[in-house]
């Protein structure tokens, strides 16, 4: 069985608990486990979409300098490989083998327009409910589902002493101290 630094490493990309969304020629993803948001330049988005689990890391040197008609070999993918490993996109983090090391910048001048922009490009994302505003103490907040809500946000979860003082599925509340 290949080792994860072997040069027949078989990379397997994460999939689960992940929006993705093509947009011009880069594709963002959205990890929704952990809140990141990432933006992968053409190739390292084509390098991820090979990663299988079926297709070893030279073939998938061919199949992307196949798609975007520029040479693209192994030290390359194991570049993008590295940097998908960093941001949590593959099942497994592979170990790149010291003679597949190629610098970013080599990469840059090697791939040219094709990695114009930087490999991988990464923010974080709130959780929906922490990007609200919320309500303090004396805020109107109604119990819907049992979670405590109101039309401006939700009573501070900053302060876990304050709760929702109202009846689910009932009538306006008051974020009160607990």
């Amino acid at each position: 069985m290949p080792t994860p630094s072997s040069p027949s490493a078989l990379p397997v990309a994460r999939r689960e608990q992940l929006l993705v969304v093509p947009v011009a020629d880069e594709t963002l993803v959205q990890d929704l486990a952990n809140h990141q948001a990432h933006c992968l330049n053409p190739l390292v988005a084509s390098v991820w979409e090979h990663c299988d689990g079926k297709t070893a890391i030279r073939d998938i040197a061919q199949q992307v300098t196949q798609e975007h008609l520029t040479p693209v070999d192994e030290k390359m993918v194991w570049l993008a490989l590295h940097e998908l490993g960093k941001i949590g996109l593959l099942q497994q983090r592979l170990v790149r083998p010291a003679d597949q090391y190629l610098s970013r910048r080599d990469f840059m001048r090697a791939t040219g327009a094709l990695a114009a922009t930087a490999l991988v490009t990464s923010i974080f994302v709130p959780a929906a409910h922490a990007q609200a505003s919320c309500g303090g103490q004396g805020a109107p907040c109604t119990i819907a589902s049992g979670q405590p809500s109101f039309s401006q946000g939700t009573c501070c979860t900053q302060s876990p002493s304050l709760i929702c003082n109202g009846t689910p599925g009932g009538a306006a509340g008051v974020c009160q101290l607990s």
